[in-house]
């Protein structure tokens, strides 16, 4: 509660000098909604001067009760709101992650060492307003009751994750790998039928015009080359752009590639870092669930390295493949030092700060993807895990 005072006030200090971030936009779209306006129009920012809102209708439906308050008092439900869901996500990560056995006090210390691993990201969060938060805690609690058996309620879980961020779409090739057809199937009924909900609230005619602008706007305002190569953009295909590309913007390319030779490179890196989810192990876990959490926390990361458009604060998606590796570390008793180095590693590049004493080096972090990079060495600490565990916690057997 002393941290939450003290981030509410550091938020509410800073979120009318900063036009109120992203959430003005979730504000903004709300107040249109009220008046069946096209929320995606390509001409709003020259127009209105307010950034583009892209995500499907059944995501503006979820800001749409905020516009009936001021925009001071909904940007403060909605900051208390997302601390609420960060509350919830650890709640059934841990359900997931942990065993019953494992102590309090190394929860604890899960707990403490996950958040100040990704402070960084949880600031840019709660400053700009996102719906990462919210998206998280869908995808976590899904992936829960999941395990649970109830796939109805967690289709409809997932499903709303991936209205609110696509990416959450690595997840479906996973479990049909894992032949959950059903489970699928639900999740593709779950998709239908949150596309009709709006229809409820703002009439059929309106939510049919809107479902029919969302795709021709995304494609039109999202798939500029140059927003995938700027220095804030932290995605994969970003980094291979800015690193080995021609048409960068920035003179540290090596090796002067065309776009469609990057697009190849990209799909090439994509499959083999997916095929690493889908791999079994060479020893036999015991704890399945467990097993299954690291291709999870590989899934987290997916969501974040592939996103054509993954500005910093896409990355509290790390959050789960974090808690994923402490556990391990703690359970075994910080027996895999290579783990503890490429988690500690991860954890510098992705805090490293934009400009550190040299203003010549400013924007550095981003030139040159330390968080990008960051992640990847978190992705080799879960595949270390996957395909060499220490047995000291009783991972594996014999």
């Amino acid at each position: 509660m002393f941290l939450f005072m003290i981030s509410l006030g550091r938020y509410e200090y800073k979120m009318p000098r900063r036009n109120f971030a992203d959430f003005n936009v979730y504000y903004f779209t709300a107040q249109k909604l009220a008046v069946k306006a096209n929320i995606y129009d390509a001409e709003a920012y020259s127009k209105e001067k307010v950034a583009n809102f892209k995500y499907p209708p059944i995501a503006a439906l979820v800001f749409y009760p905020l516009g009936y308050l001021s925009e001071n008092h909904a940007a403060i439900l909605w900051f208390s709101v997302n601390y609420i869901l960060i509350l919830l996500f650890f709640r059934y990560a841990a359900f997931l992650i942990f065993d019953e056995e494992f102590e309090n006090r190394k929860r604890n210390w899960v707990y403490f060492l996950t958040c100040l691993f990704t402070l960084r990201f949880f600031l840019l969060n709660f400053d700009e307003g996102q719906a990462n938060i919210l998206m998280m805690a869908s995808l976590t609690f899904g992936l829960y009751m999941l395990t649970k058996g109830k796939v109805f309620i967690s289709a409809l879980f997932l499903s709303f994750s991936y209205f609110l961020k696509y990416m959450s779409v690595v997840f479906v090739p996973y479990f049909l790998y894992k032949r959950k057809i059903k489970f699928v199937l639900l999740v593709l009924l779950s998709l239908f039928l949150f596309l009709l909900v709006p229809a409820f609230f703002f009439g059929w005619d309106y939510n049919l015009f809107l479902q029919k602008s969302f795709l021709p706007f995304v494609f039109k305002t999202s798939t500029d080359i140059g927003s995938m190569q700027d220095y804030q953009n932290m995605s994969l295909m970003a980094m291979l752009l800015r690193h080995f590309s021609r048409i960068s913007y920035f003179n540290i390319n090596s090796t002067g590639l065309n776009w469609p030779q990057v697009k190849i490179v990209f799909f090439v890196f994509v499959s083999f870092l997916y095929m690493l989810i889908l791999l079994k192990p060479a020893k036999v876990f015991k704890n399945i669930r467990f097993l299954e959490c690291i291709n999870f926390g590989m899934l987290f990361l997916s969501m974040a390295l592939l996103n054509p458009h993954a500005w910093k604060h896409a990355f509290i998606f790390l959050l789960f493949p974090y808690m994923v590796c402490l556990y391990y570390l703690f359970k075994t008793n910080n027996r895999d030092v290579f783990v503890w180095f490429l988690t500690v590693l991860s954890f510098m590049l992705n805090n490293w700060p934009d400009k550190l004493f040299i203003s010549s080096v400013y924007h550095s972090t981003g030139i040159y993807s330390f968080i990008t990079f960051g992640t990847l060495m978190l992705y080799c600490a879960l595949c270390k895990i996957k395909f060499s565990p220490i047995n000291k916690g009783g991972f594996i057997n014999g």
